[in-house]
């Protein structure tokens, strides 16, 4: 019954939002690529870091004055600063890559099925759905990739 439920609600949804889906994935994509074509930031983050390296490494030759060991402590900050931000972007860039990936994924398994589906196939509920949520014996909630969710009856109507 579980399965039927979750046939007809995919089915439901190519038949009723194949459109609007199409076109929230392609919306996903693109916004993934877009973050990943922000290459000059990460390149500007290292350069501002040799930058400060050479800086740094000039001034510590003239340690013990106040101002001079004030600025080493604000270019040390500022270095700590810049390499926790290059490594929040590498870590956005490589989950962008992940997700553009499986939004690719989803929308080529889509595209080699018949949208028409007839049967329950384990690859396609575990590449389009992301948790199946049961809240009673007569209803759960489908969480497609991508964010929609669904509420579908189990048992009654299903197959109709």
């Amino acid at each position: 019954m579980l399965h039927d439920a979750i046939m007809e609600a995919m089915q439901n949804l190519i038949r009723d939002n194949q459109n609007d889906m199409a076109a929230s994935l392609q919306e996903i994509i693109l916004q993934c690529t877009a973050q990943q074509n922000q290459g000059s930031q990460p390149e500007e983050l290292r350069h501002r870091l040799e930058e400060l390296n050479r800086e740094l490494d000039r001034l510590l030759t003239f340690a013990g004055n106040d101002l001079t060991d004030l600025r080493i402590k604000q270019i040390s900050d500022e270095m700590l600063r810049l390499r926790q931000q290059e490594k929040q972007l590498v870590s956005c860039a490589d989950y962008a890559r992940g997700r553009e990936d499986e939004m690719r994924e989803v929308i080529a398994l889509l595209d080699d099925k018949d949208l028409n589906l007839t049967e329950y196939s384990n690859e396609l509920v575990r590449r389009v759905i992301e948790r199946v949520t049961v809240l009673s014996r007569e209803e759960i909630v489908i969480r497609f990739v991508g964010g929609m969710e669904m509420r579908q009856r189990v048992g009654e109507n299903v197959g109709k």
